[in-house]
Order: C-alpha cells, then sequence, then structure tokens
C-alpha cells in the first residue's frame, strides 16, 4: 500500500488535534483558621507588657502538615524579645490552620507568615500575615508567600543533614547568608542567587542553592490567583549553635 505524504501530514493533524490536554496543577496555600484575636489571647495577655517594651513584630515559618497542625515553628522579633518568641511559637501550634492543597488534595507545607503586634502596651492586638512582606509593594500586604511542598524536597533538612558548619535555617540575630528564589506561578524556582553570604560560608552558600533548585512550592497568591514571585531563604550563624550540634552528636 502507498502512503501519500498527504496522508502522513493529515494524520499527525489529527493526532495532535486529538491528543488529550494535561490541565496545570491548582493550588491553594496553607491558610490561618484563627484570628488575630485567639492569638492574643494566648500571646499578649500572659506577658505583661510595658511602656518601656518595643512591640514585638514576628518573622515566622512553621511546617503546616495535611490535618492543619503547626510543628517546628520558629519565630524571630525583629527587637530580639526571647520571652514573646517563645509564647509566640507555643500559642501557634496550640492554633489551627487549613492545609496546603495541590489539585484538591492536601499537601504538607513550610509557611512563612508575620505576627505583628500594635497598640499601647496595656491594649495591644495582633494580625497575622501570611508572607514575611518582601514583596507587599508589588502584590499587596496580605498576599500569600510561596510555601515549600514538604512531600517533595525539604532545603532545610537537606542543609542540616549535610552542612558541615553551624548554620541553622530560619532568622536570628546572628551572621546572615540570605537567598532568593523566584517561583513561577507552577510552584517551580526559575532563578536562585545569593543575595549575601557570611565570611567563610561559600561552600555552605552552594549547597543552600542547590537544595533550593530541587524544591517546589506552593507558588504566591494574591487576591485568589498565583503569581510569580520571590522566596526568601536564610541561614544563621549563630555561635550558640555550635555548642547545640556537638551536644546533639
Amino acid at each position: 500500500m502507498k502512503i501519500s505524504l498527504k496522508y502522513i501530514s493529515s494524520l499527525l493533524v489529527t493526532t495532535l488535534l486529538t491528543a488529550p490536554a494535561f490541565a496545570a496543577d491548582t493550588f491553594k496555600p496553607a491558610n490561618f483558621a484563627f484570628t488575630g484575636d485567639q492569638l492574643s489571647t494566648l500571646v499578649a495577655k500572659p506577658y505583661i507588657f510595658t511602656s518601656a517594651t518595643p512591640l514585638p513584630v514576628m518573622y515566622c515559618q512553621s511546617d503546616i502538615n495535611v490535618q492543619g497542625k503547626a510543628q517546628n515553628s520558629s519565630c524571630h522579633d525583629t527587637h530580639d524579645n526571647y520571652h514573646v518568641e517563645v509564647l509566640t511559637e507555643a500559642a501557634i501550634e496550640k492554633l489551627s490552620f487549613s492545609p496546603a492543597q495541590v489539585n484538591n488534595q492536601a499537601v504538607p507545607v513550610r509557611m512563612h507568615y508575620r505576627v505583628v503586634f500594635t497598640g499601647e502596651f496595656d491594649n495591644v492586638t495582633v494580625t497575622v500575615l501570611p508572607n514575611l512582606g518582601s514583596m507587599q509593594a508589588r502584590l499587596g500586604v496580605k498576599y500569600f508567600a510561596p510555601q515549600e511542598r514538604l512531600d517533595i524536597a525539604d532545603w532545610q533538612e537537606t542543609y542540616s543533614q549535610q552542612s558541615a558548619t553551624y548554620g541553622t535555617p530560619f532568622l536570628a540575630d546572628a551572621g546572615l547568608s540570605r537567598f532568593a528564589a523566584m517561583v513561577n506561578k507552577e510552584g517551580k524556582p526559575v532563578t536562585v542567587r545569593s543575595l549575601d553570604i557570611e565570611k567563610g560560608k561559600k561552600r555552605d552558600a552552594k549547597l543552600v542553592k542547590n537544595t533550593l533548585k530541587e524544591s517546589r512550592f506552593i507558588p504566591a497568591f494574591a487576591n485568589g490567583k498565583p503569581h510569580t514571585a520571590g522566596y526568601l531563604a536564610v541561614v544563621n550563624y549563630d555561635e550558640r549553635n555550635s555548642a547545640r550540634n556537638v551536644a546533639a552528636k
């Protein structure tokens, strides 16, 4: 049977037109299932603020599991109020979140957020925001920062296992190395770069960047839509971590 070029071309066109289309993943970020007032009851009231105490602005992260429970919470106060940091971390883990979803299935993520204390020392209000504020000028105050999917990768865990230094992921009042990943609407890091590297930690920085490239995210959301946005990764080199690491071994 002789097959003409015209027949082959027609067959190819038909195949392309009838091939099944693969729908893009749908995402929903983890969110607070509590109010600032509920958090305030657990944090602001037990702690006695004074007129000499700056009200805290907390930068926090928590691992949110598929049941919406926060774990491994860590908060850093810009005024270095350790007591309120500890109270906030404990309170967060008593409250609930709505879990992140991919294609309507719950997935574990690491969520970055802020806990902002405002008002007077004897009348404190707490506001929770689902971001660290780095993209606020473009996406608005209440945007959702990218959330790393812990069912696929975990750059912080990989870093902690493989790093030969005493660095610890996330913020602290110590020397810092900071990295920025640009995460697209599909939750993939398209670029990863160093913002600043602590002296003598270039090898460590390479490890962070390589692990970040393997991560996948719930993309940033604003007004119900995904956006390409930056994700901030930080390693602190608090010398107290060195002693802790030795003790752990």
